[in-house]
């Protein structure tokens, strides 16, 4: 396994029935994934059956919501910390412009810059 955190993203949970919410919340799960590897170097899968909780490997994961509607989109982003299992960093983020491709990118990218501020500690980022 690769030295430094081992963060698991967690199904984002999609609180809409606007019909566009469930493949949004799957592309941003996907684009989370991939900006995590990016700067952590590796991202703890989590398990295909769905079963909750963080992966015990994992000592941080990132859990969230979306919610679609009209226009609006929000996202509710938190980093969890295994060990002490606690939230420990939270943001809500809110856009009112096409849901796109870019508009996932953006809001992975904010989301993995908030982690990588509060992942600290022996052999982690700091």
């Amino acid at each position: 396994m690769a030295a430094g955190p081992a963060i698991a993203v967690l199904p984002l949970t999609c609180l809409s029935a606007h019909p566009d919410s469930a493949a949004f919340t799957r592309g941003l799960h996907e684009q989370l994934q991939h900006q995590l590897v990016s700067m952590f170097g590796h991202v703890v899968l989590c398990p295909a059956d769905g079963a909750p909780g963080i992966p015990r490997h994992a000592s941080h994961a990132i859990e969230g919501s979306l919610r679609l509607e009209g226009r609006q989109t929000r996202v509710v982003a938190r980093l969890l910390e295994s060990a002490a299992a606690s939230i420990v960093w939270s943001r809500q983020f809110d856009f009112c412009e096409p849901r796109s491709s870019a508009l996932q990118e953006l809001l992975a990218a904010e989301i993995c810059s908030g982690a990588r501020q509060h992942v600290d500690g022996a052999g982690q980022l700091p």
